[in-house]
């Protein structure tokens, strides 16, 4: 599982240059959304607690909602990549002064 975090750092695009809301969005758009669609796609439609399971999105909840279980990695990319944008800005900040 690194590889797949290693490979997404290596296709990700130079984004300090963007607003920390325009960033937030298209992750969303691009991590969140995708897993949302497919996490609850694939849960029965008749049990709540499943699609509470999906949303808390961890591996061991996902094989709870007997849905897709592979999918915890988008939202775990999704947060990293946050934290990995405010540490390069903030490391930008330190640097620059």
């Amino acid at each position: 599982m690194p590889l797949f975090f290693i490979l997404s750092g290596f296709v990700q695009s130079d984004s300090s240059k963007k607003n920390i809301v325009k960033f937030i969005i298209g992750k969303i758009k691009s991590l969140l959304v995708p897993f949302l669609f497919w996490g609850l796609l694939f849960c029965r439609n008749d049990n709540y607690a499943e699609w509470k399971d999906v949303l808390y999105a961890s591996s061991l909840s996902l094989s709870y909602a007997k849905t897709f279980s592979p999918l915890w990695f988008l939202p775990c990319l999704f947060f990293l990549l946050l934290f990995l944008y405010r540490l390069r800005n903030l490391l930008m900040t330190i640097l620059i002064l």
